[in-house]
């Protein structure tokens, strides 16, 4: 019992102590409930605090939102600018109709839409059929142009000789006048008289047949794609000229007769006569020259005239000219008219002929005096293909000067340079051949290269004549050609 006692303290002792447990107990119990206030309190502001996930929705909710607003007031402005600029785009719309209508109207007159249908979209459709009919008018008129500016024709000459003596001799010239790009041209009049075919070399001639025959005969070769004329010429030599002239002038007059009387007014004539010795390349030369200024002081028409001279057996329209003049000696108007030959009226008998006949002399004697031809100087060397040459090159020179040369002047130096070459000996040509050929300067070249031999150094050659005369005709068309372009 004094152990039990012991060891519990006294009253006195012990009030203190637990007073001052008491007085920390109540400390520590306020403390404890504020603690489980705030515990509890903590609950319902968690409850309270929206989640990470509903401020995370309501941060995109406000973003729709700031978005919608922003797209709501661009709307807002778009309409306003809408407003502003449609009575603008209104305005431009109705004046481009009406510069539409105002073009309309200059093309083809129309009549005036209502009220009602000019403010329609569907008031410009009357105005595109009449500008679409007017294009294509324009464009059928743009069709209707010539296509070929250029017009050549070739015309084959031969004559016959009446009575009188033998130097002065009435005469019938027959001409062939053919477009020389249609090889079927003289095509029935070579079946009508070599109806078994015709090889150059065969002729026939007119002389001696029967009128009825001879009739015909040309009746079954008339076509339209070769016309016939025939003028008469009561002499073969006029006289009046130098360079025995006069022998080629009722070729002239008779060439002037029948680019009168020709539908369709030519650029070029080329022309092909029958060979005559009393007919030389410069009197060729001369005619050419001539008849281009004399057509161009009448007409003011710049025509090209080409000589040459041929062997009527190796051409069918130099034959058919044959025909056609003797033919137009002895018929009479009704086998005329039947034969298709437009018979001209003869040389000397219409008011102006003798006129003309002055004029072309005073014309010879203008061309003569302007300057002395190189044919007229002395030839330099005795090879007729060197003095061909010497030719060409003073004529390439004259060219190679001018500004603007007469169309088909370097095809014709090409020809002559080409049958120089083709008469010159192979260790000649053969070089030769090879250097450039596309201007005058080029022609220049292959002539001087010729010319670098001389009649001692040139090898031995054999001429061929048909070669020679073909280079001499072209070199006397060149000369024409440059002379009237000067």
């Amino acid at each position: 019992m004094q152990a039990v006692k012991a060891n519990q303290p006294k009253r006195g002792q012990e009030q203190p102590k637990a007073k001052a447990q008491q007085h920390q107990a109540k400390p520590a119990a306020g403390k404890q409930a504020q603690n489980n206030a705030q515990k509890n309190q903590q609950p319902d502001e968690k409850k309270n605090r929206p989640s990470r996930r509903s401020r995370k929705a309501e941060q995109a909710e406000g973003e729709a939102h700031r978005t919608s607003a922003q797209t709501a007031q661009g709307r807002a402005t778009q309409r306003q600018k809408t407003r502003v600029e449609q009575p603008r785009q209104q305005s431009t719309v109705a004046a481009q109709k009406q510069e539409t209508a105002a073009t309309a109207s200059h093309v083809a007159p129309t009549t005036a839409p209502s009220t009602s249908t000019a403010n329609s979209a569907p008031a410009t459709k009357p105005t595109t059929a009449p500008t679409k009919s007017a294009d294509t008018q324009a464009t059928e008129h743009t069709d209707n142009r010539p296509a070929r500016q250029d017009n050549t024709i070739l015309i084959y000459i031969d004559e016959s000789f009446g009575g009188g003596s033998d130097y002065q001799r009435n005469m019938s010239i027959g001409a062939t006048v053919v477009d020389p790009d249609d090889e079927q041209a003289l095509q029935p009049f070579m079946q009508t008289l070599y109806p078994f075919g015709w090889q150059p070399g065969d002729e026939v001639k007119a002389r001696g047949k029967a009128r009825e025959q001879l009739e015909s005969m040309l009746r079954h070769a008339n076509t339209d794609r070769a016309a016939t004329y025939a003028v008469y010429s009561p002499l073969s030599d006029t006289g009046n000229f130098s360079l025995s002239f006069g022998i080629l002038y009722p070729y002239v007059a008779a060439l002037i007769r029948i680019l009168a009387a020709l539908p369709t007014k030519p650029t070029k004539v080329r022309v092909a006569m029958d060979q005559r010795s009393e007919i030389t390349d410069d009197q060729l030369a001369m005619a050419a020259r001539m008849l281009h200024a004399y057509v161009k002081a009448q007409t003011g028409r710049d025509v090209i005239f080409m000589f040459r001279t041929t062997d009527s057996k190796q051409t069918i329209g130099v034959q058919y000219s044959d025909f056609v003049s003797h033919a137009a000696m002895i018929f009479g108007p009704d086998q005329i008219k039947s034969t298709g030959i437009h018979k001209l009226p003869a040389i000397g008998t219409q008011l102006g002929d003798q006129l003309q006949l002055f004029a072309m002399v005073g014309l010879q004697k203008y061309l003569l005096d302007d300057g002395a031809t190189q044919d007229e100087a002395p030839q330099p060397f005795k090879n007729p293909l060197l003095n061909a040459a010497d030719r060409m090159t003073h004529l390439a020179e004259k060219a190679a000067d001018i500004p603007d040369v007469p169309e088909d002047t370097f095809a014709q130096a090409k020809l002559v340079v080409n049958q120089l070459l083709q008469i010159a000996p192979s260790s000649v040509a053969g070089a030769i051949n090879k250097m450039p050929f596309q201007n005058w300067y080029d022609i220049l070249a292959r002539t001087a290269a010729l010319l670098h031999y001389t009649d001692e150094s040139l090898p031995p050659f054999r001429i061929d004549p048909d070669a020679m005369q073909i280079a001499t005709d072209a070199l006397n068309n060149i000369q024409a050609l440059l002379a009237g372009a000067r």
